[in-house]
């Protein structure tokens, strides 16, 4: 039985305004948290809805609630059971991925290169202000302390390596001479190598502080949070919040928190300077800097600095009324 369009089995209104997400035909794709496969409709605990699913839409979410499976696999056994063509097939499922991933019901797991590349193909549309088509899909984790730091170990995970790699180089650079002049080869790696390193960990660190203030914040105001986000270069939190002071309160306080650990970084290297270790006033410095920085995500058209500005509007519409 030859299908043309697998999206239609799966009852979810206004699918056409969906964002497509950049799947490739090896992103493996599971069910987020809080999502189950209930009979024959995928249930969202968070919310309390569910989508009715029939057809090869409900095949396909079984695929997605069982082992991680790559969509070309998922494809090859629809196309299998359908008698349908293969590339059809793998082009509705990514459609049909799209739709679950845009109500947050899946979570996908692919390479941020392959990612990043698939974004380059409707580069046109992003001069021209329309991004519907490159939308990264995301990895979901359970929205706990812990999930917030192996995201902010994912999301910069290409920025890490490079910094790790350059590092690297630069040890081996020093330490091979070093080696064949009989000269420590530890004191040379860590004269080299120690400074850059602490620059990545305070960086990484700051990172921590600033998502995790999203989440304390939430968790302190009685805020039910979906899960935490990972794509490419990001990480964050997911919440539904009514009140405009809830959700002015979460949006500023991950960067107000990022900046309390640079502050708390810089305090503690500037009271235990131990230079030949790296630890010293160039650290203090950057540490501030870095907190500092992370202030610029409140900018009005920024992610955290969008929903303040959104939650202080609602705030001023509710004062006049």
């Amino acid at each position: 039985m030859p299908i043309d369009r697998l999206s239609a089995n799966v009852l979810i209104a206004n699918k056409a305004a969906s964002p497509l997400a950049t799947f490739t035909s090896a992103a493996k794709v599971t069910l987020a948290p809080g999502v189950s496969l209930v009979r024959a409709s995928l249930l969202d605990q968070y919310n309390g809805r569910s989508y009715p699913l029939r057809g090869a839409g409900l095949r396909i979410a079984q695929k997605f609630a069982g082992d991680h499976m790559s969509l070309r696999d998922v494809a090859r056994d629809i196309s299998a059971a359908y008698g349908a063509d293969l590339l059809s097939v793998e082009r509705d499922i990514r459609l049909f991925a799209s739709e679950l991933e845009s109500r947050a019901l899946i979570s996908t797991r692919q390479s941020y290169v392959v990612s990043w590349l698939g974004r380059l193909g409707p580069f046109k549309k992003l001069l021209i202000g329309d991004g519907a088509g490159v939308a990264q899909p995301l990895r979901r984790y359970p929205p706990n302390l812990l999930s917030v730091a192996v995201g902010c170990l994912e999301a910069p995970t290409p920025v890490l390596q490079i910094g790790i790699v350059g590092i690297s180089v630069a040890v081996l650079a020093k330490a091979i001479p070093a080696w064949t002049q009989g000269v420590s080869v530890l004191s040379i790696a860590a004269s080299v190598g120690l400074r850059p390193m602490l620059a990545l960990l305070v960086w990484t660190a700051i990172f921590m502080g600033h998502e995790m203030g999203h989440l304390m914040m939430a968790r302190a105001l009685g805020i039910r949070v979906r899960s935490v986000v990972v794509r490419m270069g990001a990480s964050g939190i997911t919440y539904e919040a009514d009140a405009p002071a809830l959700r002015l309160a979460v949006a500023t306080a991950g960067p107000l928190a990022a900046l309390g650990v640079a502050i708390t970084i810089a305090w503690f290297i500037s009271t235990h300077p131990t230079p030949i270790y790296g630890a010293g006033q160039i650290e203090v410095g950057y540490s501030i800097v870095l907190g500092l920085a992370h202030l610029a995500a409140l900018r009005p058209w920024g992610g955290d600095g969008r929903q303040a500005t959104k939650a202080i509007a609602d705030l001023v519409r509710i004062g006049e009324r």
